[in-house]
């Protein structure tokens, strides 16, 4: 996947038409980290592929990923894209690739027809939230 594919902008306020939503866990770092909420633009929810969404789960639960949306699953080619999900952790490797030992493991999901979409994209990540006046020391690799 991609790097995160817009600048990660510090908003001092909520614009208007968003709304916070807290980073629960590391599954976003080194872009957000927990603890963190990020701003949620809730009119922007056109799929684009590589951006990242605050994504509704059939359960009621929130996540922040990235959505990829590809014609291909296990190397064959499908009739119809579909939307994946991914979290935006970014794994050490090792010189062949193969992610480390003792790191979190974070879930994606996939294989959505693109049509059920409007159904769990909130909307798309602008940026992190720090107010006016507090301390504005994060630090995004």
């Amino acid at each position: 996947m991609p790097e995160f594919s817009s600048e990660i902008i510090v908003h001092t306020d909520v614009p208007r038409g968003c709304e916070l939503q807290l980073v629960k866990n590391g599954s976003c770092e080194p872009y957000f980290h927990a603890g963190e909420f990020v701003v949620i633009d809730l009119n922007d929810r056109a799929a684009v592929d590589g951006e990242v969404y605050s994504i509704q789960w059939q359960g009621g639960q929130r996540s922040i990923m990235r959505l990829q949306i590809t014609d291909v699953a296990f190397g064959q080619k499908l009739s119809e894209p579909v939307a994946n999900f991914w979290p935006l952790f970014k794994y050490k490797k090792d010189a062949r690739g193969i992610p480390l030992p003792g790191q979190p493991l974070y879930l994606g999901d996939g294989g959505l027809p693109i049509q059920y979409l409007p159904d769990k994209l909130r909307g798309r990540v602008l940026g992190v939230y720090c107010p006016a006046g507090a301390s504005q020391l994060l630090v995004h690799q």
